[in-house]
């Protein structure tokens, strides 16, 4: 395999940052017609979808240090340690919860959920999918290293439209999720030969226009906001024009990391929010679920009450837990996080540099 170069781009681990915290507000909050509903709303029609296109832009590096066919089962034992290791390490500790707090789970512990968490039909832990997937998404990724960008886009594409028209929404088995999610993955592949000139205008611009950018963007983002949540409302899931939500969504919060990258007092919050990414969302879930049983199922709190702390610690204590604890050990590091390498501290984010 060639060396690629890299380059760190902050404004892609501000977006990081950015769209963890809408996935930790989509997992804290039920969907309603109250405000708190609404952001679970509108966290949905973007959120997850942004992840795949951050990881297709991200990954295309590797695709590109392909020099032949012989390269490619390397590269998918790195990501199945990188994804694959974690997900079943979470399985297993989601099983082990599920066991012995039971009583208080949604969804009861089965011999048959245990088996199709195997091959990413089901999980104790609903959030695992996403690195099935990805994990999945990337060996076909790899497997079709020889063929132009914009042409697994347009496969991908196709896989997207048959996807909403045959009516597979709701409950998807994994194979779902591939076909739905793997437009977007592919898009962030096709973008990754523009992405330097992209970056490099994007970040010169905002630096020269910050004031008026700002001002722009405290009226563009309310506006998609409401675009979004008007519009989900009043179209049905089959509707091809939730992909232009989902894109406009993205672009909004692609556009406000730029304006952060520009703007040093606020940047170096998001900084860290992005470089612990990965951990906010595996690690996340078991705090919010923790909160959920201790707030709501025991202490009978509030909606309102338990459902921001879900959130606000979701997103806040994965951060010293990974500090101070996972990525303190390799042991650790490699279950927790599928981070195989040696040095202390070393984990970054998936695709962190591009």
């Amino acid at each position: 395999m060639s060396e690629i170069k890299k380059k760190y781009y902050d404004e892609l681990n501000i977006f990081r940052a950015l769209i963890i915290i809408w996935v930790t507000i989509g997992h804290s909050f039920d969907r309603g017609n109250d405000f708190l509903g609404l952001l679970n709303t509108y966290a949905y029609t973007f959120h997850m979808k942004a992840f795949f296109v951050l990881s297709g832009l991200l990954f295309a590096k590797k695709l590109l240090s392909i020099k032949s066919f012989k390269d490619c089962p390397k590269l998918i034992g790195n990501r199945f340690f990188r994804l694959m290791v974690p997900y079943f390490f979470y399985t297993a500790v989601s099983f082990v919860l599920k066991l012995f707090l039971e009583r208080y789970a949604n969804n009861k512990l089965s011999v048959s959920m245990m088996l199709k968490s195997l091959v990413g039909l089901e999980n104790p832990n609903g959030g695992l999918w996403f690195l099935y997937a990805l994990f999945t998404i990337s060996v076909f990724a790899l497997i079709l290293y020889k063929l132009p960008p914009f042409v697994n886009l347009i496969i991908s594409a196709g896989l997207y439209v048959f996807h909403v028209k045959s009516g597979l929404i709701g409950d998807m088995p994994i194979v779902c999720y591939i076909t739905y999610y793997s437009v977007f993955f592919f898009l962030g592949v096709f973008i990754y030969k523009y992405y330097d000139s992209i970056s490099e205008t994007a970040i010169s611009f905002f630096k020269k226009n910050t004031l008026l950018c700002g001002a722009a963007s405290l009226i563009y983002i309310p506006v998609a906001f409401f675009i979004s949540i008007i519009y989900v409302k009043n179209i049905s899931p089959g509707n091809l024009s939730y992909l232009l939500i989902a894109l406009l969504n993205i672009l909004t919060y692609y556009i406000l990391a730029v304006l952060i990258c520009c703007l040093e007092r606020v940047k170096k919050p998001f900084m860290v929010i992005g470089n612990y990414g990965m951990d906010i969302y595996l690690i996340g879930y078991y705090v919010m679920i923790t909160l959920r049983v201790l707030l709501k199922s025991m202490l009978g709190m509030p909606y309102t009450v338990y459902s921001v702390a879900m959130c606000v610690c979701g997103l806040l204590l994965p951060i010293p837990i990974s500090k101070y604890f996972i990525r303190k050990f390799r042991i650790t590091r490699m279950l927790a996080l599928g981070d195989f390498s040696k040095k202390e501290g070393n984990v970054k984010a998936d695709g962190e540099k591009a």
